[in-house]
């Protein structure tokens, strides 16, 4: 029976860890490398590449949800042959490639990757070659292809605009009121996001200026201010506007 278990193995998104380089004729991509390309491609304004670091140690929940999004993308794709993978031993060496077992040789090929859950393939990029051996050692490092990967990146692209662009037709439709659309107005106006957090004052000044007829509240004025920011700006952690 081929050994697989990768549940006991380190993973390779801890601190410090050492990761093999991508093949030097760009052939082939390592797999963290992967998930960080495609993490960013499929989350392009809230991917860090600490998330798989956070995910896999069990902290963080939308950490969680976005590797979690990202590693289920590439398995699928992996499973299914649109993306194709290959070997590298831990030390370097050629690359090897999946292959059907012969004659009661263990190999390895795409169905070691019909799993419930991706996660630990991808906790530690690593998988067994399935070759007898006295001594197994280190198992191979994960890659997959360089231009199956550019593929899956451009058709993740295009979903998440597709998605876009249907949340902003229904907005279209829906109705929003005035405070809604002042909102709206000013996060635009202001490019007020995650990496440019304006200081409260500032925003609550900006809403007053804004408000126009709108019923006089400085209630009001003051939770919109809040509203604007992120979570993490009243506890001063996020990154203000210079």
């Amino acid at each position: 029976m081929k050994y697989s278990s990768t549940s006991t193995m380190k993973s390779a998104w801890l601190p410090g860890a050492n990761w093999p380089v991508d093949s030097r004729d760009g052939r082939y991509i390592f797999l963290g490398n992967a998930v960080k390309y495609i993490g960013k491609k499929m989350f392009p304004d809230a991917w860090t590449d600490d998330d798989p670091n956070i995910a896999f140690s069990g902290r963080g929940f939308e950490q969680h949800q976005r590797v979690q999004a990202t590693i289920n993308l590439l398995g699928t794709a992996i499973a299914r042959g649109d993306l194709g993978f290959a070997l590298r031993p831990h030390d370097g060496g050629a690359f090897k490639l999946p292959r059907s077992g012969r004659d009661g040789w263990a190999t390895f090929s795409l169905d070691d990757w019909n799993v419930d859950d991706f996660s630990q393939l991808f906790r530690s990029c690593k998988m067994y070659d399935g070759a007898h051996r006295i001594n197994i050692g280190e198992l191979d490092w994960i890659y997959v292809e360089q231009v199956g990967l550019k593929k899956l990146a451009a058709a993740s692209e295009q979903s998440n605009a597709s998605a876009i662009d249907t949340i902003l037709s229904d907005a279209a439709n829906a109705h929003l009121s005035p405070y809604l659309k002042l909102m709206l107005d000013l996060a635009l106006r202001l490019k007020i996001g995650p990496d440019n957090q304006m200081k409260k004052d500032a925003i609550v000044a900006e809403v007053r200026q804004a408000w126009g007829s709108l019923p006089p509240s400085a209630r009001l004025q003051e939770a919109m201010a809040t509203l604007l920011r992120e979570p993490d700006s009243q506890a001063g952690k996020a990154q203000r506007k210079k």
